[in-house]
């Protein structure tokens, strides 16, 4: 499938896939100089938000019955293996990964980031302490209200 005509990129986010979505249809992508103001315009009359989340798989080794805890959803996954620690982790790349996909939609100004954590635990009955089985950190950022 082709067309003859062009395609035009309104918005902030359309310059990180539309050149490649011309190709696709052997035609070429054009960006008007001011793009960016139509999502100003909307993000401003609009609920605009993005989420970025992050999940922490509690994964034990063959070799020991301590776990090390898998962080994934950011741009690699690593291991860390105190859990206090990998939330934290956790959470700066959750903040992180909003604010860059906030950005990439053509969000602008200052930004609001809200943190939400669900950790899911298991409590053996001659243990003290829950295990943790996993949890998700979701980081959502809206443009603050003035």
């Amino acid at each position: 499938f082709t067309t003859p005509l062009k395609l035009i990129g309104i918005g902030a986010p359309t310059k990180t896939f539309l050149e490649d979505v011309a190709e696709l249809l052997g035609t070429e992508a054009e960006f008007p100089e001011n793009r960016k103001v139509a999502n100003a315009i909307g993000a401003a009359a609009g609920n605009i938000n993005t989420e970025c989340v992050i999940r922490i798989e509690a994964y034990k080794e063959i070799k020991t019955s301590y776990p090390t805890y898998l962080i994934i959803g950011g741009p690699q996954i690593f291991a860390i293996p105190d859990y206090d620690k990998a939330l934290e982790e956790a959470k700066r790349l959750a903040k992180e990964g909003a604010v860059r996909r906030a950005l990439q939609q053509g969000i602008s100004g200052e930004l609001d980031i809200k943190l939400d954590i669900s950790e899911n635990t298991y409590q053996r009955s001659k243990y003290t302490h829950p295990e943790y089985i996993d949890a998700t950190v979701s980081a959502k950022a809206v443009p603050k209200k003035e």
